[in-house]
């Protein structure tokens, strides 16, 4: 019937995805895209800038379980996400270096990312630089090991939350978190986690 047709419609776009398939969902949740391959988060976030017309409305990047190459977010209001249950590593290039070194880095505000591994980057982890007055970043059950820099590196934006993070044998003298000139009207707010084996310090607010 419609009404079940409907009804398999909707099961379908807030189902999660599959391994190795990224989706990109619209404010409603239906499906906007579904890249693939080494670059797809990288994909994934390109397409949120061709696809919405309007940057204030709320689209998420649901990322399937499997090992993906770095990304930057460079559109404001995304969230980023593993699927439910899935394990998503972060780790090199795929195709494309993205952010020299990184795994994500972020430049604009509104951005979420979540339960997200990122192992073994040649630089900083996840770097967080969206423009001074854009503010509600949140990074969440991110696990960063062996980076070769800071861990979570924070240089601008008007506010940030880190909660429960996990940052594991950052290089010698780099900081598990490091925060740096943050001057807006916040909040800035480390919360919970776990820094442990950073040649740095763990947590550093500088400047």
């Amino acid at each position: 019937t419609a009404l079940g047709a409907a009804l398999v419609a909707v099961t379908s776009a807030h189902a999660e995805p599959s391994p190795g398939v990224v989706e990109v969902r619209n404010e409603t949740g239906a499906i906007v895209a579904q890249p693939t391959g080494a670059d797809a988060i990288a994909a994934a976030v390109a397409s949120v800038a061709t696809a919405r017309s309007d940057d204030t409305r709320p689209w998420s990047v649901v990322v399937g379980a499997g090992t993906y190459g770095d990304a930057v977010v460079n559109e404001p209001n995304v969230t980023v996400r593993a699927a439910a249950a899935a394990v998503v590593v972060i780790s090199g290039t795929g195709g494309t270096d993205h952010t020299s070194g990184g795994c994500v880095d972020v430049t604009r505000g509104g951005v979420v990312l979540e339960s997200l591994a990122c192992t073994n980057p040649a630089g900083r982890g996840i770097e967080v630089r969206p423009p001074g007055g854009e503010g509600g970043i949140v990074l969440r059950r991110l696990a960063v090991t062996s980076p070769g820099a800071a861990g979570i590196f924070v240089s601008s934006g008007a506010g940030i939350v880190i909660e429960e993070n996990t940052v594991t044998g950052a290089a010698a003298t780099a900081d598990g978190i490091h925060l740096q000139g943050i001057a807006g009207t916040g909040p800035y707010r480390v919360q919970g986690g776990l820094m442990r084996g950073n040649g740095g310090d763990g947590i550093d607010v500088a400047g």
